[in-house]
């Protein structure tokens, strides 16, 4: 039996929400995405913390497709950087 992939951390800063409605849209969305376990979106940061092995690049596509914007954070400066627009 083929080992499972490593469970990992990954954090995206959200873009347009506004209200505890955004947070549960972006939050359903993210845990929708085949391979991820869980999803906790913060209005107050706003960024959302996903655990699985979803591919980023579908969870960015699904938090668009829900209405917001997204992007991936992978270092603690990136939230500032990279806020998507």
């Amino acid at each position: 039996m083929p080992a499972a992939p490593p469970v990992k951390p990954l954090r995206f800063a959200i873009g347009g929400m506004s209200c505890a409605g955004g947070v549960a849209s972006v939050e359903t969305a993210l845990r929708e995405v085949p391979g991820a376990l869980d999803a906790r979106v913060n209005l107050a940061e706003p960024a959302a913390h996903v655990s699985g092995t979803p591919d980023p690049a579908t969870l960015i596509a699904a938090v668009r497709e829900a209405g917001y914007a997204a992007a991936e954070l992978r270092e603690a400066g990136d939230q500032q950087d990279r806020a998507p627009r």
